[in-house]
């Protein structure tokens, strides 16, 4: 016969953003509870799927995953606002733009 492991309120799961905040009885097999996440919200899981780290947050966890890796995905160089960029810019400017007013000097 195995032992039932009893959670405290507000032990906090490691390696997981999730706080342990009561049992929730469930008629199907497994034992779930009640978590609360560090940004927030509230979800009800299995515990062992905590323990094994197969659960790490309510989904918040791939929210921020997903913003950074767009972030870096869309993000060529990081020197579109630096002097140099805008430099560059203004000597295509003069080379190729027909309405500049050095436009004759150069281009």
């Amino acid at each position: 016969m195995s032992r039932r492991i009893e959670y405290i309120t507000g032990s906090k799961f490691e390696g997981t953003r999730l706080t342990f905040v009561a049992d929730v009885e469930s008629p199907k097999s497994g034992r779930k509870a009640k978590f609360d996440c560090d940004c927030g919200n509230t979800i009800v899981a299995n515990i062992n799927h905590v323990k094994r780290l197969q659960i790490k947050s309510c989904g918040c966890i791939v929210h921020e995953m997903l913003i950074r890796r767009n972030v870096d995905m869309f993000t060529t160089h990081g020197a579109s606002g630096s002097r140099l960029m805008s430099i560059y810019k203004n000597m295509k400017s003069r080379c190729y733009n027909a309405n500049h007013k050095k436009y004759d000097l150069y281009g």
